[in-house]
């Protein structure tokens, strides 16, 4: 069977001996919106008046040039701030949700977030992966190791992901407009990160 050549090229990585392809076409974006709003939801959670950010700081002590506006009547905040939904789950799509995937803050999250990506479509349509969630916490442990995996599992995210869409230069009359890609935001640990095109997150000038 010829392979499409518009789907991204799985990105391989080694765990417990075996092979294993990591993907993430929209079933593993689905699957991972359903997975975080499991783990909201499995979670203690107290009301707070004012709730401490993935950063460190609570919300009242966001300063510095950093900050992103999340709405247009909302106000300036971390990009790594969000009160919770239990319902909802993180969207691959926005780019606040790929600064959580971090092993150091949610290993819980990057845990999940690797392991939707390496399920794989079988000759019955049902969608597989190597290990179950249980079994890669198992293999995986937490190690020095482990950090191995961020970048494969980032660059097999970024590949699936919508492209920035490229916006033509005006151009005097008969001559030909030049093209230019918008910029892809990247987070703070320089982890490329979806485009921000939606007007729901960006950042501040």
């Amino acid at each position: 069977m010829k392979e499409d050549p518009l789907v991204p090229l799985p990105v391989e990585i080694k765990i417990a001996g075996r092979v294993c392809r990591l993907s993430y076409p929209m079933r593993a974006v689905i699957q991972y919106q359903a997975e975080t709003a499991r783990i909201e939801r499995n979670r203690p959670r107290l009301e707070d008046p004012d709730p401490r950010c993935l950063c460190g700081a609570r919300k009242s002590q966001h300063r510095g040039p950093t900050l992103i506006r999340l709405g247009e009547d909302d106000a300036l905040l971390c990009p790594r701030f969000r009160v919770e939904d239990r319902l909802l789950g993180d969207s691959l799509f926005t780019p606040e949700s790929w600064l959580k995937i971090d092993l150091n803050i949610d290993p819980e999250r990057w845990l999940v977030c690797l392991w939707c990506g390496m399920h794989e479509q079988q000759p019955d349509g049902k969608w597989i992966p190597p290990f179950t969630l249980a079994e890669l916490e198992t293999k995986l442990g937490l190690s020095a190791d482990t950090r191995q995996f961020n970048d494969p599992m980032f660059e097999a995210m970024t590949s699936w992901m919508p492209k920035a869409k490229k916006i033509p230069n005006e151009a005097a009359p008969g001559e030909p407009a030049q093209s230019e890609a918008k910029s892809v935001p990247t987070s703070p640990n320089s982890k490329p990160m979806p485009n921000a095109d939606s007007g729901l997150v960006g950042p501040n000038s």
